[in-house]
């Protein structure tokens, strides 16, 4: 989060969101006033990149929220449609406690927890604990998700012929970021790399 910045819906100020402090990231530093709704990011690609990069971000694909980007906070939750679930929705199919979420540095670890209709990953009902990876989809009743981010592993493979230059600066462990990237997508690979240094360091 410490990458995240959001516009102001008044003076269109961006500042700097701190995670885990609700009252202080919907107040304005400069005019002092709340923001409403949800937080916009919009015009922050970095922003953006760094949200898609932590693996905790999935898109909705369906209902009146299509479109939108549903951030996970960085805990196990609930996805049902009982008041005490942490994501509560009563979508069509949604059971009271139909499954669990949990975020992982490869994915989100999902877990059925007996919903009538089951929980689908790519189509396929899942009966044990399956990770969802980047570009995966999850259904839960009539509800659907994508998980942003990218499997960084199948785009090194599709990177089957590198330039001399290319070559050379790897075997120096000098890393290129092509031009032809977006700035938020070369941001991700950037914002990518410190993490799985600090996962590798954990380790």
């Amino acid at each position: 989060m410490k990458f995240v910045t959001v516009k102001c819906q008044h003076c269109s100020t961006f500042y700097r969101l701190f995670g885990g402090q609700e009252s202080k990231a919907r107040t304005c530093p400069k005019c002092g006033k709340n923001q409403r709704g949800t937080l916009s990011i919009v015009g922050a690609p970095i922003s953006r990149a760094a949200l898609a990069s932590s693996g905790r971000v999935l898109r909705i694909l369906s209902g009146k929220n299509k479109g939108k980007k549903l951030l996970l906070p960085n805990k196990e939750v609930v996805l049902g449609s009982e008041k005490g679930c942490e994501l509560r929705n009563t979508a069509d199919g949604v059971s009271k406690r139909h499954c669990s979420l949990k975020p992982t540095s490869h994915g989100l670890l999902i877990r059925d927890l007996g919903g009538e209709t089951g929980t689908r990953i790519n189509g396929k009902k899942i009966e044990e604990e399956t990770l969802l990876n980047p570009g995966d989809r999850l259904q839960v009743g009539t509800m659907r998700f994508e998980l942003l981010g990218r499997e960084r592993v199948e785009e090194s493979r599709e990177r089957t012929r590198e330039s001399e230059k290319e070559r050379i600066a790897r075997e120096r462990g000098i890393k290129i970021y092509s031009q032809k990237k977006s700035t938020a997508a070369e941001a991700a690979s950037v914002i990518e790399e410190y993490w799985d240094q600090q996962r590798e360091r954990v380790q």
